[in-house]
């Protein structure tokens, strides 16, 4: 499998990888609801967690690495 093309610029970048990282969301937490297993969801959960806690600090990245307007 290819990995998807990324930006060269870094503000961009961050925010490519923070929406492809939240097309992971949705689905994770189908299949929660459909696991019966207390572990397959226990390690779900964590793992939507952990993305969840990934796109807030990606979002974050991409606040600070927006270019600066300069007013003319």
């Amino acid at each position: 499998m290819n990995a998807p093309q990324r930006s060269s610029d870094p503000h961009v970048a961050i925010v490519q990888l923070m929406n492809d990282l939240r097309q992971f969301l949705d689905p994770i937490g189908g299949v929660v609801g459909r696991s019966r297993d207390a572990g397959v969801n226990g390690a779900l959960i964590e793992a939507q967690s952990f993305l969840k806690e990934a796109v807030a600090s990606l979002s974050r990245a991409a606040q600070l690495s927006r270019p600066k307007q300069f007013d003319a």
